[in-house]
């Protein structure tokens, strides 16, 4: 299960780092469109944050509890990635048509 979340992760930043380049080719639209997609996902930002904080303070990760503590932390975090994927898709959709066409990863699912 946490591979998996990692994997989600890491795609969850390739789409971002991807996005910030093909937002970088719009200069009048890219400003507004990137501070109100920031506000988005901020905050399931700080939520997974905060979710690794939270995941660090069992002293015995082999009991039962922390066992199903870290796989409620790891299906939360699992359903924010999905959340900061659709932003990401929702901010793509809002670019200029002609950047679309440019982006790395139109065949990828987002």
């Amino acid at each position: 299960m946490e591979q998996k979340l990692l994997a989600s992760m890491a795609k969850v930043l390739m789409h971002l780092l991807e996005l910030r380049a093909l937002m970088a080719q719009d200069e009048d639209t890219a400003p507004a469109l990137w501070s109100a997609t920031h506000h988005r996902i901020l905050p399931p930002l700080t939520r997974m944050q905060t979710l690794v904080e939270l995941s660090s303070r069992h002293e015995d990760p082999d009991t039962t509890v922390a066992h199903f503590y870290r796989k409620a932390v790891c299906e939360e975090a699992a359903l924010i990635a999905c959340i900061l994927n659709q932003e990401i898709h929702a901010t793509l959709a809002r670019l200029p048509y002609q950047i679309r066409l440019t982006r790395s990863f139109s065949n990828s699912t987002i």
